[in-house]
């Protein structure tokens, strides 16, 4: 009876092994060939056999490979943009494929904070040609400004405070089904498995909690990952947008307002460029 019960365990152990490795393998498929495909691309650049058909069939593919996922299209061109970057072409090639790729990704409504940090890094790193030889066209200013400011703004508003992963109340216990019923209950089962309507419900409920849970702390975590990594980038980027001829201090205040952005955060980057404004 103990030999059985033990060949029992190890069965169900095995199975609930092969399901979440089945689940993972699917899941990262699509991943495998976008890493396949950018691994194609940066071979090409190495070998400068780059042009502008090459440019037009790579990002086809990276587009149908990434589907309707918002977030691993973002990913796929921020990683298509870092490998065209080091192209040995000059600036005014580069920046003709490059800042149509950066307006692209940021227009795209980011659901992960990590994806929202990927298209600040696009936007701080890619369109900064201007910036750098203090030339700068007044609406392309103002449009990098609403994009940057708009998805700070979501990265800072999808942090809760409130939230502590470590209170038992974020928690959940793990589900047992009542002493009354006779079927079989492992955990990591499939819901569609139980027959029980009753356990069916309740542990089907329970694993939303637990997704929902688990959900919420990845995303609180990524988040205050990426205000920290990005707030002094993305307060250094603005001042450096509105330090140059033709100011536009009240405009920036306005933008500011209008994006709810930190008022302390605000304040310093106003300061900061009156300060360099008097200093000129």
């Amino acid at each position: 009876m103990k030999k059985q019960l033990i060949l029992f365990v190890v069965f169900f152990l095995l199975t609930f092994c092969i399901v979440r490795m089945n689940q993972a393998n699917d899941s990262s498929e699509d991943n495998k060939k976008l890493e396949s495909q950018l691994h194609v691309i940066k071979l090409l650049i190495l070998k400068n056999d780059f042009d502008q058909q090459v440019f037009d069939i790579e990002l086809e593919k990276l587009e149908k490979l990434s589907g309707e996922n918002i977030d691993m299209y973002i990913f796929s061109i921020k990683k298509f943009i870092d490998e065209i970057s080091r192209l040995r072409q000059n600036d005014v090639t580069r920046k003709s494929w490059i800042v149509p790729l950066v307006t692209k990704l940021i227009s795209k409504q980011a659901l992960s904070p990590y994806a929202r940090g990927a298209q600040i890094e696009a936007i701080v790193n890619y369109l900064s040609f201007d910036i750098k030889s203090k030339k700068i066209d007044s609406k392309e200013r103002k449009d990098i400004s609403v994009n940057l400011l708009n998805i700070w703004k979501h990265i800072v508003d999808h942090i809760d405070e409130n939230w502590d992963a470590n209170v038992s109340e974020n928690h959940l216990k793990p589900y047992f089904p009542p002493v009354s019923y006779q079927g079989g209950f492992y955990a990591g089962m499939s819901p569609q498995s139980i027959t029980d309507e009753k356990v069916k419900r309740e542990y089907s409920e329970f694993l939303k909690k637990r997704d929902a849970l688990n959900r919420k702390s990845i995303e609180q975590q990524q988040a205050k990952q990426m205000k920290q990594r990005h707030e002094v980038v993305v307060k250094k980027y603005i001042i450096d947008l509105y330090s140059i001829p033709p100011l536009a201090t009240e405009e920036l205040a306005t933008l500011l307002k209008k994006y709810n952005i930190d008022p302390k955060f605000s304040q310093e980057i106003l300061d900061t460029i009156k300060k360099q404004i008097k200093s000129k």
